[in-house]
């Protein structure tokens, strides 16, 4: 939020954000063995302050809500209420809408859950891989200048913010997107209980894990693996798309029995990428942030440019909460594009 004196200061949102960031690593990592820190309704000043502060987070929100409902209520139609789709909209009418369609009215308390979940779960992924992928932009100027020309080419064609598909509309940055995914997963790890007993080769031995044993899976080092992708250390957006004729950009289909020839990296599988997750527990919001990602990397190439302010910078990589970050943030300089 910017302040009357044009300084800038963390909004509500992101208070409450970093609040609950913090408080989950503390019960999930450092406390994990405190019954208080696993059973909320321990009355214990922690707990009370959490359940304060969500209490104070949903009421901002269902006020947010209730303002908007209101006003799309008051210009529903009759078609309007019988369609699956709307044409435009911000996200919050569509999902306004689809209270309406599911339940017949808006419930501010299941959009309100919906919100939450949404804002807490995207608030520093979203970030951090668009950090990610302007530090590997400025690593790799020839990768960031077909980025640049798919983004001029697409957007350029719109007067003002165009309602695009992403993944459709803009392959290149997509896949831009992906290759920054897996190079540096915003979440450090995955947690499952396994559901079979597992048999794995370990330093060429066979080790048996049994049944509901807790694992832990480090998707920087799994997605930097050969077996799942090949040069996995290098940064390839190539590796999930290609060039067309016309000069466009078209996915790869992979192909198992594919091998690169001609200094080419074989199409990836798109199964290895595990940054959202993958099944019932897969990231709420991956559907969401597969259509906004690319696009806000295509508005902001358009017309800005993010160099690094130290060329020989690498990034050292520390978990907060359940990401993994840069250490005092990536240093860069932003610039109109000429």
């Amino acid at each position: 939020e910017c302040t009357a004196n044009g300084t800038f200061t963390k909004s509500k949102i992101e208070k409450w954000c970093d609040y609950f960031k913090e408080e989950f690593s503390r019960r999930c990592y450092q406390n994990m063995f405190n019954p208080a820190a696993q059973c909320y309704w321990i009355p214990v000043a922690s707990n009370l302050r959490h359940n304060r502060e969500i209490a104070n987070f949903r009421q901002f929100l269902k006020g947010i809500i209730h303002k908007r409902r209101v006003e799309f209520e008051a210009n529903m139609t009759p078609e309007l209420r019988r369609t699956s789709k709307i044409k435009d909209g911000s996200l919050l009418d569509h999902l306004i809408h689809g209270s309406f369609l599911e339940f017949g009215k808006a419930d501010e308390e299941y959009l309100s859950d919906f919100l939450i979940t949404l804002i807490y779960g995207g608030f520093d992924t979203s970030s951090l891989s668009t950090a990610y992928t302007l530090y590997l932009l400025a690593k790799h100027p020839e990768v960031e200048a077909k980025c640049v020309e798919e983004a001029r080419r697409v957007l350029g064609k719109f007067p003002s913010v165009p309602c695009i598909n992403s993944a459709e509309d803009l392959p290149y940055c997509n896949a831009v997107i992906n290759e920054s995914l897996r190079l540096y997963p915003p979440v450090a790890a995955l947690i499952r209980n396994l559901g079979k007993d597992m048999d794995l080769e370990i330093d060429d031995r066979q080790v048996k894990i049994p049944m509901n044993t807790r694992v832990f899976i480090s998707l920087y080092w799994s997605h930097r693996y050969e077996k799942n992708f090949a040069r996995a250390h290098e940064f390839l957006p190539e590796r999930w798309v290609q060039k067309q004729a016309d000069g466009t950009w078209k996915p790869r289909t992979f192909d198992p029995n594919e091998k690169g020839e001609d200094g080419n990296v074989p199409a990836a599988d798109i199964n290895n990428l595990l940054s959202f997750s993958v099944g019932g527990r897969s990231c709420v919001g991956e559907r969401f942030a597969r259509r906004t990602n690319p696009a806000v990397l295509a508005f902001f190439l358009r017309s800005f440019k993010a160099e690094l302010s130290n060329p020989d910078y690498e990034p050292t990589l520390t978990r907060s909460g359940p990401n993994q970050i840069p250490i005092g943030g990536i240093p860069m300089d932003i610039r109109l594009r000429d």
